[in-house]
């Protein structure tokens, strides 16, 4: 998608800000929804918001394919993100509920396998279709594809079971603060430096209000009656540090997307062309290895091959900076197989260990907050590498969108910045890695009688 935004303000001569805002619509309505179809798949089914929401995505992208203005545009993204966020959420819930422990890893490594590798075509896919057809058919060829999956998930995923228990009202009011206050901080993040800076007046506004909103769900969900998030949950150590491996162990994965770029087009001289044919070194290596590790971590534990994962990661990392300034390919290719392999070592079995720590009424909920960490930490993980990757930029030179495209880029610079964004990643991921190994599975997620039987 981010590789049509050009074209897309071209085509409606839309602003930046506004191009923008078709992607910030989609990721918006994606993270702030996932809690609350988690909840609604633990009421109703999951299969049931599995199904509904292949329905909502077509529909959705549909009438993204159909509108006639930007404005248009962004409010058909919120009823894709809405759609995505039913598929999201409940999949990984489906898989823990249908899934017995013995063939869990391997159930989540092919599924975490096929999302990647959704992930990895879309992007090249996404620019070829866009040049040689149109925009609008990056949305129209979701319509077959979704329709295929539905018809298959329809016929294969067996009838949810009975619920066990009466789920209580749904928590308007925290889905509201949760809601607004995810949407702010994503908006932040996304929009920061558009908006005058880091430091600017509207910045620290919408930072602020994020922070004063997600302080009052907090609050809010301590004294609520029937809670958004599972109060059990709190309790939980391997569940809570699991989610933490979580939140810190995508940032480099998301941060390394958005950096090695600029080292591969400044210091190694590819042309952007050839970028996206070496980052498929990734995806290749990773849907190779993760079923593999899937497997181990069934034989082994989750615990110990998500862990192992994490510091090969942050080896990684380390051997990138001490190699940084030597222009062969061969560096950025070696460094992208490693870290296939510490991911496909660490995504499968991280789902694992969160999931398998609640119980068949609350793999909704459960499943929601994972997603919610995941994205957050995406998000974060470009934020926090493109800012230590501009650390070292001299006044004068402005910012990495001005270096771009003016040309003015320092080789120096553009290394020393490296070195500091990727030993940022490797701290990421030794923390992921003392979550992991903290995350000691001490009792399951209760069903919660008086606490919440939300997720």
């Amino acid at each position: 998608m981010a590789v049509s935004l050009p074209t897309i303000a071209e085509t409606f001569d839309a602003s930046t800000s506004q191009a923008a805002m078709v992607t910030m619509a989609y990721l918006g309505t994606l993270v702030s929804a996932l809690l609350l179809f988690g909840w609604l798949g633990d009421r109703v089914g999951h299969r049931r918001v599995f199904l509904a929401g292949y329905v909502v995505f077509i529909v959705g992208s549909g009438l993204c394919a159909a509108s006639p203005g930007i404005g248009w545009l962004i409010g058909f993204r919120i009823v894709q993100g809405a759609g995505a966020a039913m598929l999201s959420v409940t999949g990984p819930a489906i898989i823990a509920e249908r899934v017995t422990g013995g063939r869990r890893g391997r159930a989540f490594a092919l599924f975490t396998t096929v999302t990647a590798l959704g992930i990895t075509l879309g992007a090249p896919l996404g620019g070829i279709i866009t040049g040689l057809l149109s925009w609008h058919v990056i949305f129209l060829i979701n319509i077959p594809i979704g329709l295929a999956a539905l018809a298959v998930a329809y016929r294969v995923l067996p009838a949810d079971g009975p619920r066990t228990r009466q789920q209580p009202p749904f928590d308007v009011a925290g889905a509201v603060l949760s809601t607004a206050g995810l949407i702010l901080l994503l908006i932040g993040l996304n929009q920061g430096e558009e908006l005058g800076g880091w430091l600017s007046p509207p910045v620290v506004t919408i930072f602020t209000s994020a922070a004063l909103l997600l302080a009052g769900f907090a609050w809010w969900e301590r004294r609520a009656r029937h809670p958004l998030i599972n109060r059990a949950a709190l309790g939980n150590r391997a569940f809570v540090f699991s989610l933490l491996a979580a939140l810190t162990g995508y940032m480099l994965l998301a941060g390394c997307n958005f950096v090695l770029p600029f080292y591969l087009i400044y210091i190694v001289g590819l042309r952007p062309e050839q970028v996206g044919l070496v980052m498929l070194a990734y995806s290749a290596v990773y849907v190779a290895a993760s079923p593999v590790m899937g497997h181990w971590a069934d034989q082994v534990g989750a615990r110990r091959v998500s862990a192992l994962g994490m510091i090969l990661g942050a080896g990684a990392c380390i051997a990138l900076m001490l190699v940084v300034g030597w222009t062969a390919l061969l560096i950025p290719v070696a460094y992208l197989i490693w870290r296939a392999l510490s991911y496909s070592m660490f995504i499968a079995p991280n789902n694992a260990l969160v999931l398998e720590s609640a119980d068949a009424q609350t793999q909704g909920g459960a499943s929601g907050l994972l997603k919610v960490s995941v994205n957050l930490s995406l998000v974060l993980g470009v934020v926090v590498f493109e800012t230590l990757l501009s650390l070292p930029i001299l006044e004068g030179l402005g910012s990495l969108k001005s270096m771009s495209a003016t040309g003015s880029v320092s080789r120096e610079t553009i290394l020393f910045g490296m070195r500091i964004a990727y030993g940022f990643g490797a701290l990421a991921c030794v923390a992921a890695a003392l979550f992991t190994l903290a995350a000691v599975q001490r009792r399951k997620l209760a069903a919660l009688g008086n606490n919440s039987p939300h997720g």
